[in-house]
C-alpha cells in the first residue's frame, strides 16, 4: 500500500453537538492584521503537531488518528484499524461512534509527586506477549507520550476570550478558517482582540460553504490532472 493511502484519517474524540447557537461568536478578520498575523503563527504550530501525530499513527498503519480532545491540535488519543492489530502490541481503549480504539498495550500511571508518566507492562495481559512485545509497546507509547500539543488557551489567548470566572472552559473547540485574505472565527466567548469585527452566524458558514466548494473544486482539478498525466505517459518497450 502506498504511503499517501496510509495516511490516518484525523477524528476528534468528541463530538460536540450543536446546541445553544445563540451564546456562539464569530468574527472575521484580515489575515495580515496584527492579531491576523498571531493566529497565523498559531496555526502554523498545529500544522507542526498534526503532522507529527499523524507519522506516529502512519507508523503502525493505523486507519484513524483520534484527537486528544483537551487540546486543539495535536497529541493521539487512541488509534483504530481496519482490522484487529495485533494485541500483543495493542490493547482496546474505547469504543467511539461505533469503531472501537487502541491504545499501545502497556499500563501508565502519573506519579503525583513529579507530574511525570510511568510506563510499564499489563500484568497477566496477552499470554502470548513476550519481552519484545512490551518492549515495542512500551516505545510506542513513549513516543505518542512526547508527541507536541497546542492548547486551546494560546487561541483564546490571542483572540483575547473572555473566558469564564470559575475556568471551566467548553468543549465546544472553537474553529477557524481561512478565506479570501480574511480568517474566519466561531467562539464560544466573545473576543475583543484588535481587528476581529463580530458577524452573523449565516455569514460565518456562507464563507465555510464558499471554501468547502474551493476545495472541492481543486480536488476534482487535481484527479483529472492526474488522470490526463496517465494518458499522455509514453509507452516504454
Amino acid at each position: 500500500m502506498e504511503s499517501k493511502e496510509t495516511k490516518p484519517k484525523r477524528q476528534k474524540t468528541t463530538k460536540v453537538k450543536a446546541q445553544d447557537t445563540e451564546q456562539r461568536h464569530y468574527y472575521k478578520m484580515l489575515v495580515e492584521s496584527a492579531t491576523g498575523k498571531l493566529v497565523t503563527r498559531f496555526l502554523h504550530a498545529c500544522q507542526k503537531c498534526e503532522m507529527q501525530a499523524d507519522d506516529w499513527a502512519k507508523r503502525f498503519m493505523a486507519t484513524y488518528r483520534w484527537d486528544n480532545p483537551r487540546c486543539f491540535a495535536g497529541g493521539v488519543a487512541c488509534v483504530s484499524f481496519d482490522k484487529e492489530p495485533d494485541l500483543r502490541l495493542w490493547k482496546p481503549f474505547a469504543v467511539i461512534n461505533g469503531e472501537q480504539t487502541y491504545l499501545p498495550a502497556v499500563e501508565t500511571t502519573v506519579d503525583l509527586t513529579t507530574g511525570k508518566t510511568r510506563i510499564q507492562a499489563i500484568e497477566n495481559y496477552e499470554p502470548h506477549q513476550k519481552t519484545r512485545d512490551i518492549r515495542r509497546a512500551m516505545k510506542a507509547e513513549e513516543k505518542r507520550q512526547r508527541l507536541p500539543l497546542v492548547k486551546t488557551e494560546t487561541l483564546y489567548e490571542i483572540l483575547k476570550a473572555q473566558l469564564p470566572d470559575d475556568g471551566k472552559l467548553s468543549d465546544w473547540t472553537p474553529t477557524v478558517f481561512e478565506y479570501d485574505g480574511k480568517y474566519f472565527i466561531g467562539c464560544e466567548y466573545v473576543c475583543e482582540a484588535a481587528g476581529m469585527t463580530e458577524i452573523s452566524q449565516q455569514t460565518h458558514r456562507t464563507y465555510q460553504s464558499k471554501l468547502e466548494i474551493d476545495i472541492r473544486k481543486a480536488e476534482e482539478e487535481r484527479l483529472r490532472a492526474e488522470r490526463e498525466s496517465r494518458h499522455q505517459e509514453p509507452l516504454v518497450n
